[in-house]
């Protein structure tokens, strides 16, 4: 099996091509409107059932799991010792 990966930085995350495996290190010093933004559109990849890992500081978990929540989003929660991995199912 061939996996092809890219790292893509943009502004908006609506443009960034949809693909089977997503995943995401939130960055903790972004303002609420664009994290806002980053989390709807990380919502909207995993409405139809694909895995989606999202890394978050532990601190800030159920901020980022609130995003989840109120996009309809379950997620399961890997916990280390700083970060936070949500997992979509």
């Amino acid at each position: 099996m061939h996996l092809a990966h890219s790292a893509i930085c943009t502004a908006d995350p609506t443009t960034v091509e949809d693909t089977p495996l997503t995943i995401c290190n939130v960055p903790t010093r972004v303002d609420a409107v664009k994290t806002a933004a980053l989390m709807a559109a990380l919502a909207h990849r995993a409405r139809d059932g694909r895995k989606l890992p999202v890394v978050v500081h532990a601190s800030l978990e159920a901020r980022y799991r609130q995003h989840f929540a109120n996009a309809g989003v379950r997620v399961a929660a890997d916990r280390g010792l700083t970060h936070v991995v949500l997992s979509t199912h």
